[in-house]
Order: C-alpha cells, then structure tokens, then sequence
C-alpha cells in the first residue's frame, strides 16, 4: 500500500468518486433510475468480493457504487421534475397562488430585492396541489420586511429563466438552475404577497436581531465607512460598503477578505476558546458550546460556502481531539466536501467552494514543505509574527490566484504585497471587532472609546488599499483562460512543492515546463489570425 492509499486517505478516495459521480450525472443527463440500478448491483457484489478476500477489487466496487449513488442524488434532485415541480408551471400565461418559505436571505439591493422562494403548494382555479422546486421572486423595490424562513403567498405568473452565456462565458440561467431555481416571478412591490412572519423566539428571528445588534454597535462606536468594513470583514455584510472602497478590494486583489473564510471561523474559536477555558465547564460542554457558537456563527456570515466549510471543518477537528484522535487535515477537508456536497451537490460548481478548498489544500500541501525549510529558526519570535505569516499568505494566493484568473478574468499585479500588508491587519481587526461587541455590551463608554482605536485601524486599512488598488496599471485584464491551462499551473505548483526535497521532481518539473510552454505557444500559432464574433445580449 502506498504511503497515499486509500486506508490513509479513504475520505479523499470517496470524494473523487463522489466529485466523478456528479460531474457524469451533469454531463450525461440520463434518467436517475439508471444510477439507483447501477449502485445496488455494484454494492452487493463489493461485498461478495469483500468476503471472498478480494478487498482489492472490493474497494473499487465501492467507490463505484459510491459515485453511482452520487450520480442519483445529483440526478434526482436537479435533473428530475415530478408533476408538483414548478418547472412544470413555467411559461404557460396563467397566474397562480403560490406558496412558499423564503430559503435564504433576501437579496436587498438599491433597485429591488431578490428572494429566493422553496415552493410547498401552488393554488389556480380552485384547485390546490402540492409543489416542490424553488423560484426566483424580484420585487420592484428594496425592502427588508421579508426574512429568511418566513412563509409567504404571492399571486403571479410563473417565467423560465432566460440565458444564456455572456462574454466571458457566465451562463445565468445555469447559475441559478444550479441552486434549485426553475422559475421566475415579478412583484411590483413587497405589498404584493402576504407574509405570515416568524415568531419572535424563531431561530431565524434571533438571528436576525443578533445581526441587527452586531451591526447596530459597529455604527454606534464607528465611522460609517469603518462600521460598514468591520461588518464585511466580520459577518460577511458587505451591502453598506461604498462602491468605490469595494472597488479598491478588488483592484487590490484582497476581495476575498470580505467572504467570511476559515481564518475569520479560527480566530473566533480561538477567541472564544480563551473565554471558556478558565471556567469551571467539564471539557465535553466546552467542546459542546464552542459546537454551537459555530452553528450560529454561519448563520450570521449568511451560511456561505466558505464559512460553511470552515465551521464544518472547525466542528471536526474540535470533536476529533475530544475524542482523542490522530487529526489529518487531508481526510478532514475531504470530509467537510462530502458532507457538504451530500447536502448540496451542485456547490461542487460554484466558485466559492471551489476557491475555498482548493486554498485549503494547497495549504495543507505547502505549508509542510515550506516549514521545513525553516525547521532552525521557528522558535523565533521573528518567524512566528513575521515570516510564517507571510509564506501562509503566499502559499494561498499562489493556489487560489490560476482558478480565481479563470473565473473573473483579472489578475491584480500588486496582489501578493497588498496581500502580505492586509492579511495580518484585517486578523487583527476581526479579533479587535470580537472584543468591541463584548465591550460594548458590559460597558457601552468603554465600547465607545475601544472604537476610536479600532477605527484607526480600519482606517488604515482604507489608506493601504489606496495605494495598491487605485491604480488601473495594478490590474490585467484580459478575456478568457483556458481550463488546459489552470491545470497546467496547478500540476507546476505540485511539482514545485515536490521539487523542495526531491532532485528528480526536480528534473521532472522542468520537463513538464518546457513542454507545457512548448504547446502553449503551438497552440498560439495554430489559432485563427482574425476572429470575428459578436455576441448580443
């Protein structure tokens, strides 16, 4: 067995039987019966071989039994419309009641607000059905009278969802069929649908007011563009945040530090973690209260898939040493992916879970490497401050920057150096916000003047971002990449870690460079000279 094999890593080997099941099911579109026949012959003959010694081929059996049932569930859930599914209500000029439960946060915007509805029944002509699907409801104007988890009834003609794919090659009507969405309604206003709102001690409620007071306090204690930075950078709120500042995130390549990501997930464990640790609490409750700080700290952040993985990812590693188990970031990552692609197989698409993984993985697989070459020195204050976090940083954005490239065709040049300046600040000031909402709640005028310090922070972060984002010559643009070549920078990346300690891996990289090169640029001489396309929207 080798030192990567399935009974070291058996959580990895499941994913990419998983991941190849639901990228099957995607590609090929068949019906989803076939998959359920195809997984229980695959299961009980894994278990003959299993039994006849043959564990070798039983494995295989299983991973294939595995992406076969990964395939269904795919299938069923996106692919299969039964009579109730809104899908089937689409385009046919006749107005309905339909009926519903919000099932995700509104989307409140300047010119409208966007919700996303789970059907449960769908009323015309005095017949009432049972339905099941999701639709897409855009009221003419914003409005925060509607929240997450309130059940709502509405009469309106039921649209598909035109699309199509744009320039770069963003197809909106995949995107949002991809999240369950079939169909469109239009409201000219939120007095348009009759809402039976949730009790006060409803768990989306108390969200709700929690969020409401975090916000609250950052207006009371700081400067509205800093308020508006410290809730982005907290809870992942990012609608108050001027244009312009957003802009300069973006420039400067630092936009992912307004998605909520395992770093804001780790600095409120570890937080969190001092509090309780000097209380009387047996070590079982505190693992069981840090478990449901986690819970409500995603659904603060909106429940988004980085902060989703993070916690998911947190709630493992907090119960694998309760337990007292050996932890290996490998199996825990893909663990997190399973659980979360079990759920919601169609996240395995989306650009925030695959940003957010891969990150993690190519920290899991560079840091060793690179701490390695550090192994005199690293009880040193200067590398414990200074240097780890500067290659933690590297190593990231060296992972993340080819598929963020691919997907929003920029790359900002300065990234890396704003990057390294920005980093360790915003951590700061994530830790800085936990401690000013707490202040604030025991001493309201020690909150005030904990703010002004914070403010200055938050401040200074504005004023880096200045430098580095204001420049349009610190951002390439360009229109598309190709798939070939993000996987031809991830396997030098590899390589590349490979070749710290290894001369053959060495060699090896270099020959995949020059042929890598070799056939980009024979690529480049056989492509068209002129090519003329207009695409209209």
């Amino acid at each position: 067995m080798s030192d990567f094999g399935a009974r070291k890593y058996p959580a990895v080997f499941v994913l990419i039987a998983v991941i190849a099941g639901i990228v099957l099911s995607d590609l090929l579109g068949i019906n989803s019966y076939i998959y359920l026949i195809i997984g229980l012959i695959f299961f009980p003959a894994a278990i003959i071989f299993y039994y006849r010694g043959n564990h070798f081929f039983s494995a295989i059996l299983i991973l294939l039994a595995m992406a076969s049932t990964s395939a269904l569930n795919y299938a069923f859930r996106y692919k299969t419309f039964p009579p109730g599914h809104i899908a089937n209500f689409t385009d046919d000029n006749q107005k309905y009641t339909i009926y519903g439960t919000v099932n995700d946060w509104p989307d409140i915007a300047e010119n409208g607000t966007k919700i996303i509805l789970e059907i449960d029944s769908i009323s015309a002509g005095g017949q009432v059905r049972n339905g099941c699907g999701q639709i897409l409801v855009k009221i003419n104007n914003p409005t925060g009278r509607i929240q997450y988890g309130d059940r709502i009834f509405f009469d309106s003609k039921v649209y598909s969802i035109k699309g199509g794919k744009d320039p770069h090659g963003f197809n909106y009507r995949r995107y949002l069929n991809l999240k369950g969405v079939y169909g469109v309604c239009y409201l000219p206003n939120e007095y348009s649908l009759q809402i039976d709102p949730l009790g006060e001690k409803h768990f989306y409620s108390l969200i709700m007011a929690l969020r409401s007071y975090i916000l609250g306090t950052f207006r009371e204690t700081l400067e509205p563009n800093s308020a508006a930075l410290a809730s982005g950078f907290l809870i992942g709120e990012t609608r108050n945040i001027p244009p312009e500042i957003y802009a300069l995130f973006r420039d400067s390549g630092t936009l992912h530090l307004l998605a909520v990501s395992g770093s804001n997930v780790a600095l409120v464990i570890i937080v969190f973690s001092l509090l309780i640790k000097g209380s009387t609490l047996r070590e079982s409750y505190r693992v069981i209260v840090l478990l449901l700080l986690l819970i409500v700290f995603s659904f603060l952040a909106f429940n988004q898939p980085s902060v989703i993985r993070a916690c998911i990812m947190a709630a493992l590693i907090i119960l694998g040493k309760l337990l007292q188990r050996r932890i290996d970031y490998n199996n825990i990552i893909a663990c997190t992916a399973l659980i979360i692609l079990s759920f919601s197989p169609t996240e395995l698409f989306d650009v925030g879970f695959q940003l957010s993984f891969v990150t993690a993985w190519g920290l899991i697989y560079g840091m060793p490497k690179v701490s390695a070459l550090f192994a005199g020195i690293q009880r040193k204050l200067y590398y414990k401050w200074i240097i780890w976090p500067l290659y933690v940083c590297l190593i990231a954005q060296f992972f993340s920057l080819p598929l963020s490239a691919y997907y929003f065709h920029r790359i900002p040049i300065m990234s890396f150096i704003s990057n390294i300046l920005v980093i360790p600040l915003v951590s700061i000031a994530v830790v800085g916000e936990l401690f000013l909402f707490m202040i604030f709640i025991i001493v309201p005028a020690g909150g005030q003047f904990f703010g002004g310090l914070l403010n200055l922070l938050l401040k200074l972060i504005i004023s880096i971002l200045q430098i580095f984002g204001s420049q349009s010559m610190a951002v390439i643009e360009y229109s598309n990449i190709s798939v070939a070549l993000v996987l031809i920078i991830y396997t030098t990346l590899i390589i590349l870690g490979m070749a710290i300690y290894s001369k053959p891996a060495r060699k090896l990289g270099l020959i995949f460079i020059m042929l890598s090169l070799n056939l980009i640029i024979l690529r480049g001489l056989w492509a068209s000279k002129y090519e003329y396309e207009f695409t209209i929207f």
